[in-house]
């Protein structure tokens, strides 16, 4: 059984990478990613990962590295291919999910905005 991770986006206008959390990617991830895509993760290049968007039923093409702190992140256009074409703001909360050796991403519930934000008191 697949296990959904809830990441709530940070530095969303800042980030050209998506950080995942390292117990997620310990324990429901990497023990279900074969060998070579493991090790690729940890090279420069990281490792061609398919992350299918549940929302719109369309894949798209994303690099997972492994950074030297035994972090992960999607990198490769997450920017183009995930946060402008999405729309995503800051405190929006996505769904992820390792299942048949791709990412499953689906949008869990939208950041509260407010007109108020900017205004000085």
């Amino acid at each position: 059984m697949a296990v959904q991770e809830e990441v709530v986006l940070r530095y969303v206008d800042t980030s050209s990478r998506l950080l995942l959390g390292k117990d997620f990617m310990r324990k429901h991830v990497i023990p279900y990613m074969d060998t070579s895509r493991t090790e690729k993760c940890k090279t420069i290049e990281g490792a061609t990962i398919i992350v299918y968007d549940a929302d719109t039923e369309s894949e798209h093409l994303l690099k997972l590295k492994q950074w030297k702190t035994k972090s992960y992140v999607l990198t490769s256009s997450w920017r183009k291919k995930f946060v402008t074409r999405m729309d995503l703001k800051e405190d929006d909360v996505l769904g992820f999910k390792w299942d048949d050796s791709k990412f499953h991403i689906s949008m869990l519930d939208r950041a509260a905005t407010s007109s108020n934000n900017n205004q000085e008191i």
